[in-house]
């Protein structure tokens, strides 16, 4: 940014950051009163045009020395030109008081479709005869998809021994003497998977993990 900056016509400074899933471009600009306004917008238009594009949120703020609580031809020509990169104004109150003048020279341009229920608000803090202000983003949390949940039956001589068990105690001659025998198959192959799921339950993977690395029993 250093290229475009010019005593009294235009300091500007950018910060480029990421927050949730949204790229953000925060432009801090001065404009002296004294300045060169035509240079002025044609360098702010120069920097828009090489950032812009769909993916980065651009929000600009500082002092522009353009009173935003009375209408103007400066007002108007900075407006039209932000608006072309779908920036508004948000500072509608003011934002320097003194005994003589109550302007609104330091403003705010966001887009507000990529902003919506933003909120802003005056920021007295003493340090300047200027005012700050807060502005608030509603950034949405995308939600992360749910970790795919992983099972896994456990298989050992114990719960073989159980299996095995449990099956001698089943009454076969219904299977072995009947005449229909995909009838008979289906009730075995029944009767089996019933006798196969308790002692070789599902159980969580994770849970596995823990316990086989967890701390030894004393």
């Amino acid at each position: 940014m250093s290229e475009f900056c010019n005593d009294q016509d235009i300091e500007i400074y950018a910060i480029n950051s990421h927050f949730s899933s949204s790229n953000y471009c925060i432009l801090s600009v001065y404009r002296s009163p004294s300045g060169n306004f035509i240079h002025f917008l044609s360098s702010l238009d120069t920097i828009l045009t090489r950032l812009y594009n769909n993916t980065l949120n651009i929000i600009i703020c500082g002092d522009f020395n353009i009173n935003y609580l009375e209408n103007s031809n400066n007002r108007l020509q900075l407006d039209s030109l932000l608006a072309s990169y779908n920036l508004h104004s948000v500072v509608d109150f003011p934002t320097r008081v003194t005994n003589s003048s109550c302007t609104a020279i330091d403003n705010i341009f966001i887009n507000k479709h990529l902003n919506m229920g933003f909120s802003i608000q005056s920021c007295p803090n003493g340090l300047s005869d200027h005012d700050a202000q807060t502005l608030t983003l509603n950034i949405i949390q995308i939600q992360k998809p749910p970790a795919h949940h992983l099972t896994r039956r456990i298989i050992n001589d114990y719960n073989i021994l159980e299996f095995q068990l449990n099956l001698s105690y089943e009454s076969w001659e219904n299977v072995f003497n009947g005449d229909d025998v995909d009838l008979y198959l289906t009730i075995s192959s029944t009767r089996i998977c019933v006798h196969f799921t308790t002692p070789f339950h599902l159980q969580d993977v994770n849970t596995l993990i823990t316990i086989n690395h967890g701390s030894p029993l004393e």
